[in-house]
């Protein structure tokens, strides 16, 4: 998917500063993207890593991010949304929307991002701009209103119809699609165009007093309806639609006029949303940014890309890491294209740049002038549901192992090292199969650390189905003291009253703590030792989750209670769980198939061995869709063995759905070897 974001005033022009993120939705490429810069990127022919770009189009600064399609790269999706302003969703004219543009469009939802939607193929045989609206409207629960009809033939896509100015763009024999030209619609799509036109209109007056009194007072012109559609867009109302096919690079400038014409700049939304930027994008106030990426560019060394939402950063700045307190000098400030750098003197409120010599600088960090601190909305980093352990080739191998993969964790917070406790191998954990088996070959070919990954397995959780309370003491001896010159045998005492209680997926572990009767140090070490005890389950060892713990009421001893007593009566709150009906949680996957018709009842009955749920099976084109809920455990591998079963004919996309209550087998067995 697509976003953008925009710019600083000056006083001679105003310049929109887009920082937008281009999302290809599980599209496949031949490796050539410009921006897909890594290797691995190259050789598999999709986008791993979000890469950033800007250029200049009608007198406006574009800053572009783009983003990986693929679910295990979520992260990079959702600290470019963090720091964009508005946003392109681009969806594949034949397939329309796929269970990878859900997931990401409910981020961009939960980020209050304003949208385009840009339909690409429409070259490709079985395309169809009205079929992907529809699909936008009845999966994505979305607004699109089309600003643009394709004009096609047996050749492909030739022109477009601007709904706007009503006029057709065409882009004649110039096989690079560079040359345009805007003609009369044609004949044959004059009815059409006309429709579309009217809905348009439609959609925009209907929130919009301005433009539904220059309709009814027939004085609407193309001026009018574009600021109308503006103003719906920016509101969220409404989604104005483009079409294009880009690997002929046709369809791309109408693109670019409309993120200039429709979505925001940093002027538009300052007052509106306090997540996305500081209190000022005035470039003399006080300096404010947020590190969105950590990442090795051109020479090797870590740069850290940052949006600049307030005031002007120049090299040789100081400034101040809120989080760890750490102030340095910045040494260098970089645009950045792709994995190539330019450097620049400064860069100001609404850009996005890269910078170095900031020291251990991590994602979601707010970085400020030392006098002025402030901390912006944190980035949202998603627990990792897969993991692999890996095994060292040599002994120097394991010994350079941690600065490597600590290297990685710095650049992808979804990352995870863990240690398996029962071999010390190191455990790397992350959001899926690709993601891991990409993070192992950085190992090998950029750290040149020889390492093996072992079989990948799933990350569970446990929680409970019912309510339980009790009261949890810890009396126990301790060594004898002397106290005012006597010999005593004091014990540690600490009581308290503890009620658990179930919570919704994806909640955590919840700590309310107000009880009388326990002193503050006392109380901090309760929670430490409350949220240790759940850390692993009664049933497999598996952290809990989804859980409240209520204490209500504290029991304490003036000589014999201490901090390390109440941590000791926290680590016991293991001894209420069973009553609560414990159960394990396995990360269920939302995924969608799409086959050709021979083959739906291969892929319907691997599923089910899968122990998949079928949500439902649609026809579209010559090919069945099916979409079902799976078992993550079931998955590893599901690329090959699906290739195989359609001789390479059926592609699938899947997405993290959601932690769910293992099946009763699955959790005896678990269990079973947890005792084992």
């Amino acid at each position: 998917m697509a976003h953008i974001d925009a710019g600083k005033t000056t006083t001679s022009e105003r310049m929109l500063h887009y920082a937008g993120v281009s999302r290809r939705m599980g599209e496949v490429d031949d490796g050539s993207a410009t921006l897909d810069w890594m290797t691995q990127e190259q050789e598999r022919g999709i986008t791993i890593t979000a890469a950033a770009t800007s250029f200049q189009w009608r007198q406006n600064q574009i800053n572009l991010i783009d983003t990986p399609g693929h679910v295990d790269f979520t992260v990079e999706v959702e600290r470019s949304l963090r720091v964009i302003d508005g946003g392109i969703a681009v969806l594949c004219g034949v397939r329309g929307v796929e269970s990878q543009t859900e997931t990401v469009w409910r981020q961009a939802d939960a980020h209050h991002i304003p949208r385009l939607a840009y339909i690409n193929k429409m070259d490709r045989p079985g395309a169809d701009f009205d079929a992907t609206i529809q699909s936008m409207r009845a999966r994505l629960g979305a607004a699109p209103v089309a600003v643009q009809l394709p004009i096609t033939d047996d050749t492909g896509l030739w022109g477009i119809i601007d709904l706007v100015e009503m006029n057709a763009v065409v882009w004649g024999e110039d096989p690079t699609g560079r040359t345009l030209t805007t003609e009369k619609i044609p004949a044959t799509h004059l009815e059409a165009a006309n429709t579309a036109r009217d809905v348009l209109v439609d959609a925009v007056a209907v929130s919009d007093d301005d433009v539904l009194s220059a309709w009814l007072h027939g004085t609407l012109n193309a001026a009018a309806l574009r600021a109308g559609l503006r103003r719906a867009t920016l509101a969220g109302r409404l989604i104005p639609t483009l079409c294009g096919a880009s690997r002929k690079n046709r369809g791309v400038q109408p693109l670019l006029d409309a993120v200039v014409d429709y979505l925001p700049s940093p002027l538009d939304v300052a007052s509106a949303s306090p997540n996305h930027f500081a209190p000022s994008n005035d470039p003399t106030a006080p300096l404010a940014m947020l590190a969105f990426k950590v990442q090795r560019l051109a020479g090797g060394e870590p740069a850290c890309f940052v949006r600049v939402y307030s005031g002007t950063l120049r090299v040789g700045d100081r400034i101040l890491n809120v989080r760890s307190g750490v102030s340095c000098e910045v040494t260098r400030v970089v645009k950045v294209h792709a994995r190539d750098v330019d450097d620049v003197a400064a860069v100001f409120a609404g850009d996005i740049a890269a910078i170095y010599g900031v020291g251990e600088v991590a994602t979601g960090d707010t970085l400020t002038a030392p006098e002025a601190p402030l901390t912006l909305s944190p980035i949202f980093v998603a627990e990792p549901v897969a993991r692999v352990r890996l095994l060292p080739a040599t002994d120097l191998d394991a010994a350079r192992l941690p600065n490597a993969l600590g290297a990685l964790l710095l650049e992808d917070p979804t990352l995870k090292v863990e240690t398996d406790p029962e071999t010390g191998l190191p455990v790397l954990a992350g959001m899926g199969e690709l993601h891991l088996e990409l993070a192992v070959e950085r190992l090998i070919r950029e750290s040149r650390i020889a390492v093996r990954a072992g079989r990948p397995f799933v990350a569970l959780r446990e929680t409970i189905r019912e309510s339980a309370n009790g009261r949890i003491e810890v009396n126990r001896p301790v060594a004898a003291a002397s106290i005012q010159g006597r010999t005593r045998n004091p014990v540690q005492f600490a009581a308290f009253r503890a009620d658990l209680a179930p919570l919704p997926r994806g909640q955590g572990v919840v700590i309310d703590l107000a009880p009388a009767g326990i002193d503050k140090a006392s109380l901090a070490a309760l929670e430490i030792g409350l949220r240790e005890g759940l850390n692993r389950g009664v049933l497999a060892g598996y952290p809990m989750t989804d859980i409240l713990v209520t204490v209500s009421h504290g029991e304490s001893h003036p000589l014999d209670s201490s901090p390390a007593a109440f941590h000791a009566a926290g680590l016991a709150i293991r001894s209420l769980l069973p009553e609560a009906r414990p159960a394990i949680l396995e990360p269920l996957m939302a995924l969608e198939v799409v086959t050709p018709d021979a083959c739906i009842g291969e892929v319907l009955m691997d599923l089910s061995i899968r122990h998949a749920t079928v949500r439902e099976v649609t026809a579209r084109a010559g090919t069945q869709v099916v979409r079902a809920l799976v078992p993550l455990r079931s998955m590893f591998g599901y690329s090959t063995d699906l290739r195989s079963r359609t001789q390479g004919r059926a592609t699938f996309s899947m997405t993290f759905d959601s932690f769910d209550v293992a099946a009763a087998e699955t959790s005896t067995a678990l269990a079973a070897a947890a005792r084992d």
